[in-house]
């Protein structure tokens, strides 16, 4: 019984296109959306969806969004996974192609994620995302990577 209970649930899982908690997605589904003058939309909303190409096919995961300075960010990891952020699936896949897609409650919007490198502007993201998630300093935050989305 309780091997037929997982099956179900991976059968019913895997129908799903969008990302469910740490399972990937497919395809994001929503109404198409100009990129906003302002971001603070997003300051309310405590996940996002992001779309990457996988091998030419559209994944998604949740993943927690902030902002500083009118910017738009994502971190590859602040609390969990590797300390290697180039071991995550989607940062691999935006290392091949920055287009992503982004979903916020039902709107989708068209972006290019751009890795913040400049020291300063990295502490300034870095900060408002563990901030806005009451993530505390650690080894695992401090190396996490950090996207700006910028329109494309």
């Amino acid at each position: 019984m309780k091997l037929l209970m997982i099956l179900a649930c991976t059968l019913a899982l895997s129908a799903c296109s969008e990302p469910f908690g740490p399972i990937a997605g497919g395809a994001l589904q929503g109404a198409k959306a100009d990129t906003p003058a302002s971001w603070v939309i997003v300051d309310g909303v405590e996940h996002v969806q992001l779309e990457t190409i996988n091998k030419g096919k559209p994944r998604s995961v949740l993943i927690w969004v902030g902002t500083a300075d009118d910017r738009l960010y994502v971190a590859t990891s602040l609390i969990s996974g590797s300390n290697n952020p180039a071991d995550r699936t989607w940062v691999k896949n935006v290392m091949n192609n920055p287009n992503i897609r982004l979903r916020v409650q039902d709107e989708i919007y068209r972006l290019k994620a751009v890795r913040v490198v400049e020291p300063v502007r990295l502490e300034i993201a870095r900060s408002a995302l563990m901030l806005k998630y009451e993530v505390a300093v650690d080894e695992q935050s401090s190396s996490a990577w950090v996207y700006e989305l910028q329109a494309r």
